[in-house]
């Protein structure tokens, strides 16, 4: 198949030339390993959502990857506590296609970190 340039969206390594990025992949998964935070923040067009994407691949046979975005919320799903947990429950059950992500007695971020951690007890 033949590669062409990309400058619109994600790269894909297979249709596009990009720089091999394999090794930055390994830093960030030694993170993600040992728990750590991390972020990554660059102008328009320098690799962060390829990069996000060819990490969850890499992920996801170990982990729980939920590949959210919060661009299309609107400030409505940042209101209260209670929304924002609803709609964080309910982006993780369309991202992870598993309804039982969503409990309705999830009111605060208090109660949503506990329901987060019982979801995703005994996985990474």
């Amino acid at each position: 198949m033949k590669r062409k340039f990309n400058v619109l969206g994600n790269c894909i390594p297979d249709k596009h030339y990009m720089v091999d990025i394999s090794g930055k992949l390994a830093q960030i998964q030694e993170m993600v390993d040992e728990g750590l935070y991390f972020t990554i923040t660059r102008a328009r067009q320098y690799g962060k959502t390829t990069t996000l994407g060819l990490l969850e691949k890499r992920l996801q046979g170990e982990y729980i990857v939920a590949r959210m975005s919060f661009e299309a919320v609107g400030s409505l799903g940042f209101e209260t506590e209670e929304k924002f947990s609803l709609m964080f429950m309910e982006e993780m059950a369309h991202c992870l296609n598993d309804s039982t992500w969503i409990d309705p007695n999830v009111t605060s971020f208090k109660m949503l970190g506990r329901h987060l951690t019982k979801m995703c007890d005994g996985k990474k």
